[in-house]
């Protein structure tokens, strides 16, 4: 037999043979099963790939799972959480022994404490519990959104209008404590977001405007309203011949805040 008759031979058996011993050559795009470590990669979330069983799966960052089968239908798999310890009476001891960084009362004599749990470069993360009685409730475990800082209050104003008991409020000062951010809970303290307040537009000599309040200071109702105040925090120098103004807000439905004048406070030294 010619020399290129037993090639044609050869290449035909290992065409056979190399499917049936479960190895598959990618050729033109064609996906072939994946060994352990690449499989372990795509449950990991670090690449997607193929499956063994020809059903194309992408794993997400976080775990969500989708199946891709050859009529081109998808569905999702959704791996299931994983059922949280519960907490232990040493747990709830240790939190209780912590000082609060700032705390309010609410009418029920729940008193809601904002506790430094954590901290890095120079900013704590906190968490927020509920303390009636001596008992401990975690309300929230990232108040602040995953933001640090340091907590400058948080207060529940107005527990006697109907529908305002679950609103509440809180200020965090960051980068150094030379800006700030103001929050509101609508839920008790369970979810927070945060509420940009950016009037008035101040004119310089240069024909531009900015707005010099940019630190929550305190939040209070008045005759059904809720007031904030904003001051300029440690490195404002915006002044007037009075004095060095802080800002006052005025919010009818509890969170559309509007200027409402400059108020002069005393000013902290440096």
């Amino acid at each position: 037999m010619k020399k290129n008759g037993w090639i044609v031979i050869i290449v035909t058996l290992i065409a056979l043979l190399l499917p049936a011993a479960g190895i598959q050559i990618a050729l033109h795009g064609k996906t072939v099963p994946l060994d352990k470590g690449q499989q372990e990669m795509i449950l990991d979330g670090t690449q997607s790939g193929a499956a063994g069983n020809g059903v194309q799966t992408d794993v997400s960052k976080n775990g969500a799972q989708t199946d891709v089968s050859e009529n081109g239908a998808q569905t999702d798999t959704v791996p299931e959480e994983p059922t949280p310890a519960p907490v232990t009476e040493e747990q709830k001891a240790y939190y209780l022994s912590l000082e609060a960084a700032c705390s309010d009362t609410l009418s029920d004599g729940t008193q809601m404490r904002l506790l430094a749990t954590d901290r890095a470069c120079g900013s704590s993360y906190y968490t927020l519990i509920g303390v009636k009685d001596g008992e401990c409730t975690f309300v929230n475990t990232d108040p602040f959104n995953g933001s640090g800082g340091e907590a400058l209050f948080i207060t529940f104003p107005d527990q006697e209008t109907e529908g305002r008991g679950q609103t509440g409020y809180a200020g965090l000062a960051y980068s150094g404590g030379s800006l700030g951010s103001f929050y509101i809970t609508e839920d008790g303290g369970r979810h927070f977001q945060s509420l940009e307040i950016s009037e008035p537009q101040i004119p310089l000599s240069d024909d531009t405007t900015y707005c010099p309040f940019i630190m929550p200071e305190e939040v209070y109702e008045e005759n059904g309203a809720i007031y904030l105040v904003m001051g300029q925090g440690p490195d404002g120098d915006y002044h007037d011949e009075t004095g060095y103004p802080s800002g006052l807000y005025r919010a009818e439905d509890g969170r559309t805040f509007r200027y409402v004048k400059s108020i002069y406070r005393e000013r902290a030294e440096d």
